[in-house]
Protein backbone atom coordinates (compact mmCIF):
# COMPACT_ATOMS: atom_id res chain seq x y z
CA UNK A 1 0.00 0.00 0.00
CA UNK A 2 2.97 2.25 -0.25
CA UNK A 3 3.25 3.00 3.67
CA UNK A 4 6.12 1.01 3.84
CA UNK A 5 9.92 0.51 2.64
CA UNK A 6 12.04 -3.34 3.69
CA UNK A 7 15.77 -2.62 3.28
CA UNK A 8 18.33 -4.41 4.73
CA UNK A 9 21.22 -3.13 7.31
CA UNK A 10 23.69 -3.92 10.04
CA UNK A 11 23.77 -2.05 12.87
CA UNK A 12 27.13 -0.84 14.21
CA UNK A 13 29.16 -4.24 14.55
CA UNK A 14 26.51 -6.38 14.70
CA UNK A 15 26.91 -9.66 13.27
CA UNK A 16 24.52 -9.87 10.57
CA UNK A 17 22.63 -8.31 8.07
CA UNK A 18 18.72 -7.85 9.19
CA UNK A 19 15.57 -6.84 7.77
CA UNK A 20 14.23 -3.34 8.68
CA UNK A 21 10.96 -1.25 8.03
CA UNK A 22 10.80 2.15 7.74
CA UNK A 23 7.40 4.48 6.77
CA UNK A 24 7.13 5.54 3.70
CA UNK A 25 7.07 8.26 1.61
CA UNK A 26 8.53 11.01 4.14
CA UNK A 27 10.60 8.68 6.49
CA UNK A 28 10.68 8.11 10.51
CA UNK A 29 12.74 5.89 12.71
CA UNK A 30 13.81 2.29 11.20
CA UNK A 31 12.09 -0.69 13.27
CA UNK A 32 13.61 -4.19 12.74
CA UNK A 33 11.21 -6.40 11.55
CA UNK A 34 13.44 -9.72 11.28
CA UNK A 35 16.64 -10.15 12.59
CA UNK A 36 19.04 -12.04 9.99
CA UNK A 37 16.24 -12.69 7.45
CA UNK A 38 16.97 -11.16 3.88
CA UNK A 39 15.56 -10.53 0.51
CA UNK A 40 12.15 -9.27 1.69
CA UNK A 41 9.16 -9.04 -0.79
CA UNK A 42 5.87 -8.23 -0.31
CA UNK A 43 3.16 -10.03 -1.53
CA UNK A 44 0.86 -8.63 -4.22
CA UNK A 45 -2.02 -7.72 -1.49
CA UNK A 46 0.89 -6.57 1.37
CA UNK A 47 -0.59 -8.89 3.82
CA UNK A 48 2.23 -11.13 3.43
CA UNK A 49 6.14 -10.58 3.35
CA UNK A 50 8.57 -13.40 2.01
CA UNK A 51 12.04 -13.68 3.34
CA UNK A 52 15.44 -15.90 2.63
CA UNK A 53 17.16 -16.80 6.11
CA UNK A 54 20.58 -17.69 5.09
CA UNK A 55 22.25 -20.87 6.35
CA UNK A 56 25.64 -20.86 5.07
CA UNK A 57 26.66 -24.71 4.30
CA UNK A 58 23.60 -25.88 6.03
CA UNK A 59 21.41 -24.02 2.83
CA UNK A 60 18.80 -21.39 2.84
CA UNK A 61 15.23 -21.49 3.95
CA UNK A 62 12.38 -19.35 2.60
CA UNK A 63 10.26 -18.11 4.62
CA UNK A 64 6.75 -16.41 4.51
CA UNK A 65 5.08 -14.02 7.86
CA UNK A 66 2.28 -11.49 8.13
CA UNK A 67 3.31 -8.37 7.63
CA UNK A 68 3.74 -6.91 10.63
CA UNK A 69 6.77 -9.81 11.05
CA UNK A 70 4.37 -12.32 12.86
CA UNK A 71 3.89 -16.00 11.89
CA UNK A 72 7.08 -16.67 10.22
CA UNK A 73 7.18 -19.74 9.30
CA UNK A 74 9.01 -21.89 6.89
CA UNK A 75 8.02 -22.73 3.18
CA UNK A 76 11.09 -24.37 2.15
CA UNK A 77 13.25 -25.87 4.43
CA UNK A 78 16.78 -25.77 5.08
CA UNK A 79 19.01 -28.09 2.88
CA UNK A 80 22.48 -28.69 3.23
CA UNK A 81 24.26 -26.92 0.06
CA UNK A 82 21.11 -25.60 -1.48
CA UNK A 83 21.09 -22.10 -2.28
CA UNK A 84 17.98 -19.52 -2.80
CA UNK A 85 18.14 -16.18 -4.17
CA UNK A 86 16.19 -13.80 -5.68
CA UNK A 87 12.59 -15.02 -4.24
CA UNK A 88 9.50 -13.02 -6.44
CA UNK A 89 5.37 -13.60 -6.07
CA UNK A 90 3.38 -14.51 -8.50
CA UNK A 91 1.16 -11.84 -9.41
CA UNK A 92 -1.71 -13.52 -8.28
CA UNK A 93 0.23 -14.70 -5.04
CA UNK A 94 -0.68 -18.41 -4.89
CA UNK A 95 3.20 -19.04 -5.79
CA UNK A 96 6.68 -18.00 -5.02
CA UNK A 97 9.04 -18.29 -8.19
CA UNK A 98 13.45 -18.04 -6.38
CA UNK A 99 16.90 -19.28 -8.28
CA UNK A 100 18.19 -22.59 -6.70
CA UNK A 101 21.67 -23.49 -7.07
CA UNK A 102 23.96 -24.75 -5.03
CA UNK A 103 26.83 -21.92 -5.34
CA UNK A 104 26.31 -19.09 -2.53
CA UNK A 105 26.03 -17.12 -5.58
CA UNK A 106 23.93 -17.90 -8.60
CA UNK A 107 26.88 -18.68 -10.78
CA UNK A 108 26.69 -21.65 -12.95
CA UNK A 109 24.54 -23.96 -12.56
CA UNK A 110 21.66 -22.05 -10.96
CA UNK A 111 17.49 -22.62 -11.64
CA UNK A 112 13.91 -21.20 -11.11
CA UNK A 113 11.48 -22.90 -9.09
CA UNK A 114 8.80 -22.64 -7.71
CA UNK A 115 6.71 -23.91 -4.52
CA UNK A 116 3.21 -22.48 -3.33
CA UNK A 117 3.14 -19.83 -1.39
CA UNK A 118 1.05 -21.78 1.31
CA UNK A 119 3.47 -24.37 1.47
CA UNK A 120 4.37 -27.64 -0.96
CA UNK A 121 7.04 -29.35 -3.00
CA UNK A 122 8.86 -27.25 -4.94
CA UNK A 123 8.68 -27.34 -8.62
CA UNK A 124 11.41 -26.92 -11.27
CA UNK A 125 10.15 -23.97 -14.17
CA UNK A 126 13.18 -23.58 -15.84
CA UNK A 127 15.91 -25.85 -15.64
CA UNK A 128 19.35 -24.89 -17.12
CA UNK A 129 23.03 -26.40 -16.86
CA UNK A 130 24.43 -22.76 -17.01
CA UNK A 131 21.85 -20.04 -15.69
CA UNK A 132 18.42 -19.28 -15.84
CA UNK A 133 17.90 -16.40 -13.24
CA UNK A 134 16.53 -13.17 -12.12
CA UNK A 135 12.66 -15.09 -12.06
CA UNK A 136 10.02 -12.15 -13.21
CA UNK A 137 6.22 -13.55 -12.90
CA UNK A 138 4.20 -11.91 -15.64
CA UNK A 139 0.18 -11.76 -15.50
CA UNK A 140 -1.24 -14.84 -17.09
CA UNK A 141 1.46 -16.98 -15.52
CA UNK A 142 4.58 -16.39 -17.91
CA UNK A 143 7.62 -15.82 -16.75
CA UNK A 144 10.40 -13.32 -17.64
CA UNK A 145 13.87 -14.65 -16.62
CA UNK A 146 17.72 -13.72 -17.43
CA UNK A 147 19.33 -16.84 -18.88
CA UNK A 148 22.09 -17.83 -20.92
CA UNK A 149 21.30 -21.21 -21.72
CA UNK A 150 23.45 -20.64 -25.52
CA UNK A 151 25.82 -17.63 -24.69
CA UNK A 152 28.20 -16.47 -22.22
CA UNK A 153 26.06 -13.85 -21.68
CA UNK A 154 22.94 -13.38 -19.78
CA UNK A 155 20.07 -12.19 -21.93
CA UNK A 156 16.54 -11.65 -21.22
CA UNK A 157 14.27 -14.68 -22.22
CA UNK A 158 10.47 -14.91 -22.41
CA UNK A 159 9.14 -18.41 -20.70
CA UNK A 160 5.33 -19.16 -21.46
CA UNK A 161 2.85 -20.57 -18.59
CA UNK A 162 2.59 -24.50 -19.38
CA UNK A 163 5.09 -26.72 -21.36
CA UNK A 164 6.11 -24.47 -24.05
CA UNK A 165 10.13 -23.98 -24.62
CA UNK A 166 11.27 -20.31 -23.31
CA UNK A 167 12.87 -17.76 -26.04
CA UNK A 168 14.98 -15.30 -26.44
CA UNK A 169 13.80 -11.32 -26.29
CA UNK A 170 17.58 -9.86 -26.42
CA UNK A 171 20.89 -10.38 -28.28
CA UNK A 172 24.13 -8.20 -28.69
CA UNK A 173 26.66 -7.54 -26.24
CA UNK A 174 26.21 -7.42 -22.40
CA UNK A 175 24.39 -8.96 -20.07
CA UNK A 176 20.71 -8.15 -18.76
CA UNK A 177 20.54 -8.40 -15.16
CA UNK A 178 18.04 -7.93 -12.18
CA UNK A 179 14.43 -7.57 -14.29
CA UNK A 180 11.89 -5.63 -12.64
CA UNK A 181 7.90 -5.30 -13.94
CA UNK A 182 5.93 -2.18 -13.83
CA UNK A 183 2.34 -2.64 -11.52
CA UNK A 184 0.56 -2.53 -14.88
CA UNK A 185 2.75 -5.52 -16.40
CA UNK A 186 3.65 -3.55 -19.36
CA UNK A 187 6.85 -3.00 -19.02
CA UNK A 188 10.35 -3.92 -17.74
CA UNK A 189 13.50 -2.19 -16.67
CA UNK A 190 16.54 -3.96 -16.64
CA UNK A 191 20.41 -3.21 -15.66
CA UNK A 192 22.60 -3.67 -18.73
CA UNK A 193 26.06 -4.87 -17.87
CA UNK A 194 28.66 -4.74 -20.20
CA UNK A 195 32.06 -5.36 -19.12
CA UNK A 196 35.56 -5.82 -20.59
CA UNK A 197 38.29 -7.92 -19.78
CA UNK A 198 41.10 -7.62 -22.06
CA UNK A 199 45.11 -8.72 -22.32
CA UNK A 200 47.72 -5.86 -22.24
CA UNK A 201 51.24 -6.03 -22.48
CA UNK A 202 53.90 -3.92 -20.04
CA UNK A 203 57.36 -3.49 -19.88
CA UNK A 204 59.09 -4.93 -17.05
CA UNK A 205 61.87 -2.20 -17.18
CA UNK A 206 61.69 0.73 -14.36
CA UNK A 207 59.81 3.67 -15.78
CA UNK A 208 58.55 2.05 -18.72
CA UNK A 209 55.17 1.55 -17.29
CA UNK A 210 53.21 2.27 -20.56
CA UNK A 211 49.99 -0.33 -21.23
CA UNK A 212 49.48 -1.78 -24.75
CA UNK A 213 46.21 -4.00 -25.10
CA UNK A 214 46.39 -7.03 -27.05
CA UNK A 215 42.72 -7.62 -27.60
CA UNK A 216 39.74 -5.87 -28.09
CA UNK A 217 38.17 -6.77 -24.52
CA UNK A 218 34.65 -8.18 -25.77
CA UNK A 219 35.34 -11.93 -25.78
CA UNK A 220 36.32 -12.13 -21.75
CA UNK A 221 40.13 -12.91 -22.23
CA UNK A 222 41.97 -14.17 -19.19
CA UNK A 223 44.82 -16.37 -17.81
CA UNK A 224 47.39 -15.38 -21.00
CA UNK A 225 50.51 -17.85 -20.99
CA UNK A 226 53.48 -16.96 -23.04
CA UNK A 227 54.94 -18.57 -25.38
CA UNK A 228 59.14 -19.11 -24.38
CA UNK A 229 60.29 -19.72 -27.41
CA UNK A 230 58.19 -17.83 -30.24
CA UNK A 231 56.24 -14.28 -30.36
CA UNK A 232 53.30 -15.82 -29.50
CA UNK A 233 50.97 -16.56 -26.25
CA UNK A 234 47.94 -18.84 -25.71
CA UNK A 235 44.87 -17.54 -23.41
CA UNK A 236 41.38 -18.21 -22.26
CA UNK A 237 38.42 -16.52 -23.98
CA UNK A 238 34.83 -16.47 -24.25
CA UNK A 239 34.57 -15.63 -27.74
CA UNK A 240 32.23 -17.50 -30.03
Amino acid sequence: DGSQIAFLARQEAGPSYDTWVIPAPVGGTPRKLFQIFQACQWSPDGARILCIRPGSTKGDALVVANSDGSGAHDIVTQQPGRHIHWPAWSRDGQHIYFIHTYDNWHNEPSEIYRVPAAGGAIEPVVRSVRRAIYPVPLPGGDLLFAGNPETVDLGLWWKPAGEAPERPLTIGLGEYAEPQLSPDGRKVVATLVNSRQLLFTLPIAAGSGVVHPLTDGFGGELDPSLDPQADRLVFSSARA
